[in-house]
């Protein structure tokens, strides 16, 4: 396929899932005597498929970079539920330092199962070069890895994100 060709197609399966989100809000409006609208008690039909949120699109109300948080970590699924996200996606840098206290992730478990909310992911940065040639670096990088996949494993995420370089 032309990249043209891509492009288009992409840009149309976008637009046609954008139309299929928004027909649940068209749909739940009711009108009252008088031609009036009124919002149905259901404002959206269940989607076909579930979304998440990524860790880092609040990454300026974590704290990230250098900015004053004002958002604790343990408070992110909470807040992926209250925007309407049934899933989260976690990033390594707003709890570095947590990755083997079981104590810690424990907590972040609790909260996502309190709030209805499936931990799914965890973007690892942070940790070393891949793909760096030397034998020795490489390693190194890969066992930086490890507790950021028993850490994804206790939590229950399917998943894990690593920076190749």
């Amino acid at each position: 396929m032309q990249r043209r060709n891509f492009i288009k197609k992409t840009g149309q399966f976008a637009l046609g899932m954008g139309l299929l989100g928004t027909s649940g809000i068209l749909s739940s409006c009711e009108t009252k005597e008088g031609g009036e609208q009124q919002q149905s008690q259901q404002a959206t039909t269940d989607m076909f498929f579930k979304l998440s949120l990524a860790q880092w699109s609040l990454h300026r109300s974590l704290g990230f970079p250098d900015i004053a948080a004002t958002m604790d970590h343990l408070d992110f699924a909470a807040k992926a539920r209250e925007m309407g996200f049934d899933g989260v996606e976690y990033v390594t840098h707003f709890f570095k330092d947590k990755a083997e206290d079981e104590k810690y992730l424990l907590e972040m478990k609790n909260r996502a199962a309190d709030n209805d909310v499936e931990s799914l992911l965890i973007m690892i940065d942070g940790e070393g070069d891949l793909a760096i040639s030397d034998d020795a670096e490489r390693t190194k990088s890969i066992e930086n890895h490890y507790k950021w996949v028993e850490a994804a494993h206790f939590l229950g995420c399917q998943s894990i994100r690593a920076n190749v370089f």
